[in-house]
């Protein structure tokens, strides 16, 4: 179900100037750029038609809308959206993905973080259509069990207050960890400045993305067969054995 809206000042000629516009599509209750309608409605506009024909080109339009398609979580998805659409209400309001979140519209925050093609990317100010053919994850997909070593590392060091940036923060050290195994304390700063905490658990934050490059170099080694020097417990582990 569709519903458009369409005002503008008619005379003999037809619409002369198109002064507002809003569309609601399915689920979809992002406004489209209206400018771009008007174009279309002015394009298809003659002295013949008048306002009626204007109603009648924002509905083709709508009706054009193109598919976006790209993988999701390992699964490819396509939506009808328009392409100006940003991701982020792509992932929440058409595909189900919630745990991306929406903090500023401006792409200062760092709440709408996901990973696009291996990148952290804010999603609040990127269109759909820069996902066109893109591997897009979340973070519902960054493990299958909730076992990602930030996500231990999460729980183990409690970080969440609010829990509102978390999956952003999340995803951002996702990134950084995957190209910083063994980050220094400065290194873990700058990575982490840009993504924002109005609960202020930036401490526990840095402590936790530590430990988590910790439980990931652990892994890497074990998986290796190289014995672990554990100093908190004062004994060598190799392979999961004390």
């Amino acid at each position: 179900m569709q519903e458009v809206r369409v005002k503008g000042v008619a005379n003999k000629w037809g619409v002369k100037k198109c002064v507002e516009w809003t569309s609601w599509v399915a689920v979809d209750t992002t406004p489209q750029p209206a400018k771009l309608v008007c174009d279309t409605i002015l394009h298809h506009q003659t002295p013949a038609h008048g306002a009626h024909s204007a109603q009648s080109a924002a509905d083709d339009y709508l009706r054009r809308i193109p598919l976006a398609s790209f993988t999701l979580n390992g699964k490819p998805v396509s939506v009808e959206v328009s392409a100006q659409t940003p991701l982020l209400w792509v992932l929440r309001d058409h595909l189900g993905m919630t745990g991306t979140k929406f903090g500023c519209g401006i792409a200062q925050c760092g709440a709408c973080t996901v990973h696009l093609n291996g990148s952290a990317t804010r999603t609040c100010v990127l269109p759909v259509s820069a996902a066109e053919g893109g591997d897009v994850v979340t973070i519902e997909g960054l493990s299958d069990n909730d076992d990602h070593p930030l996500q231990q590392a999460w729980r183990e060091y409690q970080v969440p207050q609010c829990g509102y940036c978390q999956s952003g923060q999340i995803m951002q050290a996702a990134d950084f960890l995957s190209r910083t195994p063994d980050p220094s304390d400065e290194q873990i700063t700058q990575a982490m400045a840009g993504n924002l905490c109005r609960c202020m658990a930036y401490v526990r934050i840095h402590r936790a993305v530590k430990r988590a490059a910790e439980i990931g170099q652990a892994s890497q080694a074990s998986t290796a067969g190289v014995g672990v020097f554990d100093p908190s417990r004062e004994q060598e582990v190799n392979h999961g054995q004390v």
